[in-house]
């Protein structure tokens, strides 16, 4: 069987552990993962009630595979963007760390994937930010931050340049959660808005599921007892909630079509941030799709403009838009995969470019050259 070079060093540097160490570390790995098997048993043994409660309230559609199409969207400029970081350094309390931001442009909609070409349709951004440990509390939020401007940027620049398009971002649409200012929160709904305004479809793709709006929902408006609302607040976060019960569909149910969930508002369930957020006049719905077994389940976030008195999304229009987009065996939409795996900087580039300010740092001074061989 072929072993990636990543899964060779994997496991050299396993071995490499002390055995001591080592043999403590397994042990705690076995009990956690006995711990975690106990909490699937207990999900799974509540999925089915879950399902029938979420069903019940005409939550979770289903498309069939033979209604998947882009229609209308098939010869639309689709554009997909994705940003990415990798600190590198640390000495003296010094990081440097490579930004990246693209937009990947399918000008001509699907048929563009006959003719792409990265030169004319790629477009880059790319900084190397410095942080200095002293002046932030928070190393690697920093430095999201500063990557997160970047690909702001890059859907600013879809709303102005590629008007009527459709704009997938590889990520929620409020991101990051935690370490944006009011400066940045501003700038970012600026951009969702400049898409509204004129005629950009966005949707953000996220795949690391982290928050809990169907939770809340549900309380508010399907459940019955108390009984049935406890259901829900065993699952830790929405993507075990979906993972078990779409997961119960296509097993218990035989269900090959796409699975989708009718899209709610998480404006004011999403803490704080969602609140600064509608502050700035953009609003945000959200809901879950899998296009079949081998996909990935998606949270599809969806700005909306503060004005809109009424929710007013067509699911089933982003669930084809989606669907029609993801390959098998890619798991996610093409633009998105494609966003994603253009932008990456991977550790050794970043490792490589550390060594280039370094080495750019080298002077004839006999002092300098002593005192910089300290800071590698």
């Amino acid at each position: 069987m072929f072993e990636s070079l990543e899964e060779r060093l994997k496991y050299a540097q396993f071995n490499q552990t002390e055995y001591k160490v080592l043999v403590k570390l397994v042990e705690r790995a076995m009990d956690r993962g006995k711990g975690i098997q106990e909490e699937q048993k207990v999900l799974g043994g509540m999925t089915k009630r879950a399902y029938e409660i979420l069903n019940r309230g005409k939550f979770i559609q289903t498309l069939p595979q033979s209604k998947i199409n882009l229609g209308e969207f098939k010869d639309r400029c689709t554009i997909g963007v994705d940003g990415s970081f990798c600190p590198a350094g640390g000495t003296a309390g010094l990081w440097y760390a490579p930004i990246a931001a693209v937009r990947v442009i399918l000008r001509g909609g699907l048929d563009s994937l006959k003719t792409f070409n990265a030169d004319n349709d790629l477009e880059a951004e790319g900084d190397i930010v410095l942080v200095d440990e002293r002046n932030a509390e928070n190393v690697n939020g920093e430095i999201i931050r500063r990557m997160m401007e970047l690909e702001t940027m890059a859907i600013m620049l879809t709303a102005s340049r590629n008007k009527g398009s459709v704009l997938m971002i590889d990520g929620p649409v409020v991101d990051p959660p935690t370490f944006g200012g009011k400066d940045y929160v501003k700038y970012r709904c600026d951009a969702f808005k400049n898409c509204i305004a004129n005629d950009v479809l966005a949707i953000g793709c996220v795949k690391r599921i982290k928050d809990n709006f169907t939770n809340e929902y549900v309380e508010k408006n399907f459940k019955r007892t108390s009984d049935e609302a406890s259901i829900f607040q065993k699952f830790p976060t929405d993507m075990h909630l979906m993972s078990y019960v779409f997961t119960y569909m296509r097993t218990n149910s035989g269900i090959t079509d796409v699975i989708y969930t009718q899209p709610i508002e998480t404006s004011d369930l999403g803490g704080a941030e969602y609140k600064r957020y509608k502050g700035e006049g953009l609003r945000l719905a959200c809901m879950f799709v899998q296009k079949d077994l081998r996909s990935s389940i998606l949270r599809l976030d969806i700005p909306l403009v503060s004005g809109q008195t009424e929710l007013k999304v067509d699911a089933e229009d982003f669930v084809r838009l989606v669907a029609g987009w993801t390959y098998p065996e890619l798991g996610t939409p093409l633009p998105v995969y494609l966003a994603h795996e253009k932008c990456e900087v991977r550790k050794g580039c970043a490792d490589v470019l550390y060594e280039e300010i370094l080495t750019r740092m080298r002077t004839t001074d006999p002092f300098n050259q002593i005192a910089s061989m300290s800071l590698r």
